[in-house]
């Protein structure tokens, strides 16, 4: 796949342009601020109140104690309420952050697992697919997690990790859709904890045309056949390439969708292993010109004959890292990239006299 290599650089060159500053960054250590935080480009924070600043309904501090399970109330700030799963005392105050950023940060103490705060921002059964979620946090005693869920479908995605100083914790959300964000003590005697700017954001689609609506420039019918390794022009899907590994003959063609709720379906005949079809992204929705140190990537498959594999990496670095296992029915393939920067998508036979598949969606996501 290293034949690749040009070509991908070429393109990514040409099409990858960064719309924002920042950068998503997975370090700790003693970086500026704003490249700790997770900031997608040009994506709003669902939360509102996210750096403590407003004072909630019942003042600032609050004390609530539980008998069961359930709702505790307002906190200290406005827009974050209380939870206990397990029935027990939470505590709650306003201070400056001792972040030193200018903002407020809320103090949570809680005698039981399962119990901190909660944010709301979509109703029940709806909202975003994917987000990335992320608190600055400093653990006084005890263990805390972040989540991002669907009401109370939701469950912790990432934990901290250390005591007595600031932790920035991100997680993409672990149940769909995602309409609540929670903080909660993970020990079993509670945890005593400041929390600083959250935030939850959407992580958009990085791939164009996944839905396989639009045509390529070449019609909505394609067939090459290659003398040598590389690039075999448009597919009949807009921003869809082919690729042959293995010289020959690639066919492709776009037919109405069979997938539940889809709108068309890309046809690819290949009779060799390593060829298919690639995308290389992220284009405008990304905050890095050559894509992101992490994200995860799915396609729905429909393999008649042969095996396919979706992968994501660094342009002719781009290798397989899920295997379609049937024939004869749609089938989900997801995987994060197996290599870094991630900046092109491929969708390709493995078997050795090639695949006769249909790809019905795909998708690319950022991920912390």
């Amino acid at each position: 796949m290293n034949l690749r290599r040009l070509l991908t650089s070429l393109l990514a060159m040409s099409s990858l342009t960064a719309c924002g500053p920042e950068t998503l960054e997975e370090e700790v250590a003693a970086v500026p601020m704003a490249e700790l935080e997770q900031a997608l480009c040009a994506q709003p924070n669902y939360l509102a109140n996210p750096t403590f600043n407003s004072v909630g309904p019942n003042g600032s501090p609050t004390t609530v104690t539980t008998v069961v399970p359930g709702g505790a109330g307002n906190s200290a700030a406005a827009n974050w309420t209380l939870f206990t799963n397990t029935p027990g005392t939470i505590f709650t105050e306003l201070l400056p952050s001792s972040r030193g950023d200018g903002t407020r940060m809320i103090h949570v103490r809680t005698n039981g697992s399962g119990n901190g705060l909660v944010q709301v921002f979509q109703p029940f059964n709806s909202g975003p697919t994917k987000v990335i979620s992320g608190a600055w946090i400093y653990v006084l005693s005890g263990r805390v997690c972040i989540g991002t869920g669907n009401g109370g479908n939701t469950g912790c995605d990432a934990y901290t990790s250390t005591i007595g100083q600031w932790q920035y914790v991100a997680a993409s959300n672990g149940v769909v859709p995602a309409n609540e964000f929670i903080i909660y003590a993970t020990t079993t005697a509670g945890a005593d904890f400041y929390v600083d700017q959250a935030s939850v954001q959407f992580s958009p689609n990085l791939l164009s045309n996944p839905t396989f609506a639009t045509v390529g420039p070449n019609g909505s019918t394609t067939s090459v056949t290659t003398n040598v390794p590389g690039s075999a022009g448009w597919s009949a899907a807009a921003n869809w390439s082919l690729f042959t590994n293995n010289p020959g003959p690639i066919a492709s063609r776009l037919e109405p969708s069979t997938l539940p709720g889809g709108v068309r379906m890309l046809h690819v005949i290949t009779q060799a292993p390593g060829n298919g079809v690639l995308q290389v992204f992220p284009g405008s929705a990304s905050c890095t010109v050559n894509g992101p140190a992490r994200a995860q990537a799915g396609a729905y498959v429909w393999v008649n004959s042969g095996q396919v594999c979706i992968g994501t990496g660094n342009g002719g670095n781009t290798s397989c890292n899920a295997y379609s296992t049937t024939t004869g029915q749609w089938q989900w393939l997801q995987a994060n990239n197996g290599n870094s920067p991630a900046n092109e998508f491929i969708v390709y036979a493995t078997s050795p006299g090639g695949a006769d598949y249909f790809v019905g969606f795909a998708r690319v996501n950022e991920i912390p």
